[in-house]
């Protein structure tokens, strides 16, 4: 992974935690009136560019996907976004911790490499 897309998931899955705070905030509250088309909007633009950053990765571009329809109420489009926005967070924490690892062996195999002289 570049350190351009790195540092562009890393923002991604800060929207998203801001994203699932707000929609269980609303749920557990009960204000959520109104506001399932603007969470459900925010989740599927958020999740359309992890994809564009991801493209061959079908758990991002397939099973993170909503299911919507018309006639979804309020409340099932919040907890829709809800589970969707934590396995992405849960999903990217682990993409990015992967990369990190990988990133650590490279620099420890060139640090190795320079004391060889």
């Amino acid at each position: 992974m570049e350190e351009q897309n790195y540092g562009k998931i890393q923002q991604y899955v800060q929207a998203l935690k801001a994203l699932q705070r707000s929609v269980e905030r609303s749920l557990h509250e009960g204000i959520y009136e109104g506001t399932g088309r603007m969470a459900v909007k925010g989740y599927q633009g958020i999740q359309r560019k992890v994809a564009e950053l991801l493209p061959d990765d079908f758990y991002i571009t397939d099973t993170l996907s909503l299911e919507t329809s018309d006639d979804l109420k309020e409340e099932h489009m919040l907890s829709q976004v809800q589970l969707a926005a934590s396995q992405m967070i849960i999903y990217l924490d682990g993409v990015l911790r992967e990369h990190r690892g990988t990133m650590n062996v490279s620099s420890a195999d060139f640090a190795d490499l320079k004391s060889l002289g």
